[in-house]
């Protein structure tokens, strides 16, 4: 079980927002977590008004918030009382740094928020708050789009079977492996492996036989399934069987393909995101990947919070038991 005990919902009232809050909801929840639910009060504006009005007190703001939220979670069948809600407005100069302040001082596990991104040529962007927070923030973020058409509650249903799993077998793919068998556990829902061969770099894993094979026969094909069989051995349980899928190319392109032909919840990946001045950059793949997927995404740094629970806090779950 992941350890969820704080999760931040980034509100803004957007649809992105709207579809970003039935995850927090959902999340929230299975993991028995609490729920922050802040609008960050950008030079005092007012999400309730025109923009000519002036701000309305925090007070009333929150109260606004609070009623809305209400109503929201009746239309998704929640009970006003299965999930711990803290409403919060927080005044500030920029959404996102007031964001990761709040995130930073209150100890939260995990960020939610919605993304502004479009289809044409605006596909290619994601909203700069929601890039700011997935680049700075001390904790795993989840990004979630609007839909580009209204689903059904059985389409709905569809899209959420698997959780799509990108890994290069890398030290921060096997702990974004980790956090999505966590997530694949509090879903309920089977995952999916995916690996890329590039055209041009063959991972030094394969050994120098590849010298001598086709780079897309038979004996590679096996070679990288037994190696997604041994990480996915290595990395715990998930919930359901969990199936492999190789493609070759080109990493984030053919994520982004895979993730489009078929119909995913959520896709799960780590970044390159290190420590210092380069904390402030993603790797180019996870950066593509999340302007361009149709699905939500759940990001974990390499550096960040962990929320894959230790030996030692297993052990003391079990004692308190």
């Amino acid at each position: 079980m992941l350890k969820l005990r704080n999760i931040l919902f980034a509100r803004d009232f957007s649809p992105s927002s709207d579809e970003a809050l039935k995850f927090a909801l959902r999340l929230a929840e299975a993991s028995g977590a609490r729920l922050h639910v802040l609008f960050a009060a950008v030079l005092n504006s007012d999400p309730f008004a025109p923009p000519e009005r002036p701000a309305q007190p925090v007070d009333l703001l929150r109260e606004r918030m609070t009623l809305r939220f209400t109503e929201a979670k009746a239309t998704m069948s929640y009970d006003p009382g299965s999930i711990p809600v803290e409403h919060v407005v927080v005044r500030g100069v920029a959404a996102a740094p007031a964001l990761l302040e709040y995130a930073q001082e209150h100890d939260v596990d995990l960020i939610v928020m919605g993304t502004h991104g479009r289809r044409g040529l605006r596909r290619f962007l994601m909203g700069s708050v929601a890039e700011e927070v997935v680049r700075c923030a001390p904790c795993p973020v989840l990004t979630v789009r609007q839909p580009h058409e209204a689903a059904s509650d059985e389409d709905a249903e569809s899209d959420a079977e698997s959780l799509l799993v990108p890994v290069d077998f890398s030290d921060h793919a096997q702990l974004a492996l980790q956090h999505a068998k966590g997530l694949s556990r509090l879903l309920k829902r089977p995952i999916e492996l995916l690996h890329v061969v590039e055209e041009t770099l063959h991972p030094a894993f394969y050994g120098p036989a590849l010298k001598t094979l086709d780079a897309q026969g038979p004996e590679m094909d096996q070679r990288i399934l037994e190696a997604l069989q041994t990480l996915d051995e290595q990395t715990g349980p998930a919930f359901g069987t969990t199936s492999y899928l190789v493609r070759y190319g080109h990493p984030a392109r053919d994520i982004i393909q895979v993730a489009e032909e078929g119909r995913y919840g959520l896709v799960v990946m780590g970044t390159h995101g290190l420590t210092g001045m380069e904390r402030f950059f993603m790797g180019s793949v996870a950066e593509k990947v999340l302007r361009r997927v149709p699905c939500p995404v759940f990001t974990i740094k390499s550096f960040g919070r962990s929320l894959v629970p230790t030996t030692e806090d297993e052990q003391t779950h079990l004692t308190s038991m």
